[in-house]
C-alpha cells in the first residue's frame, strides 16, 4: 500500500472483469451510516466506484458485478452512474451467505471461455496496480504486495506463499510462511471451475485458488509501490479517506 498518485497510463490490453461486492462488510458496518459496504463513500465517491473508473480509465470496459447483499441498492446505485456507453452487467449472488468463492461461481456464464480479472469491490486499486496485472504474460496471477505492512493489515490480510520457481504454492489468512500479502486482484481463466466444481461453491476464494495453484502454474505480480488498499474496517476507512483526498487535491493544485 503506497499512497496514490497520477501517473500517465501505458497502453495494455484490456480483459473483461469480474467484481465481487456480495459480501456483508460486517466489520465495517459502524462507519457505513447504513450504506451497503459496496457504497460507502471515500473521497467523495463510493467504493466501487473508486474500483469501475480505475478498470475504466486502463481500458477494461467490459465488467460484470456480482451482487448479494442489499443486492437492489447496489444495483440502483450502478445504474445512476455516468458510464458514457460502457458496459457494467450485475448478476446476482442469491447465497452470498457463503464464502465468496460462491460469487465467482455467479459469474461463470458471463465468463464463458475468456480469461478474466478477478477483483474484490472492497479492495481499492489504482490504475498502475491493475495495469501491472494487465503487462503479465501469465495466465494465472495473483498481485501481491512484498512492502512492509503494520502487524495489524498483517494479521487480517491473506498471505501467499510462492515456491523456488515464482509459483504460488498456497493463499490463507492463516499461513505461518508467506511471501507477500494478496492485492485482491487476479488474472485467470475460466477452466479453475474445474476446481470450483469439486471443491463446491460453498468455499473460500483462496481455498479455490490453492487448488488452482496445485493443477496448473499459477505465478504473481509484484504490486509493490502502487497503490491499494483493503477496505474493512473503520480504521481502513479512515486511512483510505486521508489518501484518496490528499491525492485529489495535489492533482487539482497548479502545475509549476
Amino acid at each position: 500500500m503506497q499512497e496514490p498518485s497520477a501517473r500517465p497510463l501505458e497502453r495494455v490490453s484490456p480483459l473483461p472483469a469480474v467484481v465481487l461486492a456480495a459480501g456483508y462488510g460486517s466489520r465495517l458496518e459502524e462507519a457505513t451510516n447504513g450504506f451497503p459496504k459496496v457504497l460507502v463513500p471515500v473521497a467523495g465517491r463510493s467504493l466501487i466506484e473508486h474500483t469501475l473508473t480505475a478498470l475504466w480509465q486502463v481500458g477494461c470496459t467490459d465488467i460484470c458485478v456480482v451482487t448479494g447483499y442489499r443486492a437492489a441498492e447496489v444495483e440502483r446505485a450502478l445504474r445512476a452512474l455516468r458510464t458514457d456507453g460502457r458496459r457494467v452487467q450485475t448478476i446476482l449472488n442469491p447465497r452470498y451467505d457463503l464464502p465468496n468463492a460462491s460469487s465467482l461461481a455467479a459469474a461463470r456464464t458471463w465468463i464463458g471461455a475468456r480469461p478474466f480479472l478477478l477483483l474484490m469491490a472492497d479492495h481499492l486499486l489504482s490504475t498502475e496496480a491493475i495495469a501491472r496485472m494487465l503487462r503479465s504474460a501469465h495466465p494465472y496471477a495473483v498481485g501481491i504486495d512484498r512492502s512492509s505492512l503494520t502487524a495489524d493489515r498483517i494479521a487480517e490480510a491473506t498471505k501467499v506463499e510462492i515456491d523456488g520457481d515464482g509459483r504460488v504454492v498456497a493463499l490463507g489468512k492463516h499461513l505461518t510462511r508467506w511471501h507477500g500479502i494478496d492485492a485482491g486482484i487476479f488474472r485467470l481463466l475460466p477452466n479453475l471451475f474445474t476446481d470450483l466444481d469439486r471443491l463446491g461453491s460453498a468455499t473460500e476464494l483462496s481455498a479455490l485458488l490453492t487448488a488452482v495453484a496445485r493443477r496448473v502454474p499459477f505465478y504473481t505480480v509484484d504490486l509493490t509501490g502502487a497503490f491499494w488498499l483493503d477496505v474493512d474496517t473503520p480504521a481502513d476507512l479512515a486511512d483510505a479517506e486521508e489518501l484518496l483526498s490528499r491525492r485529489d487535491a495535489s492533482a487539482a493544485a497548479p502545475q509549476p
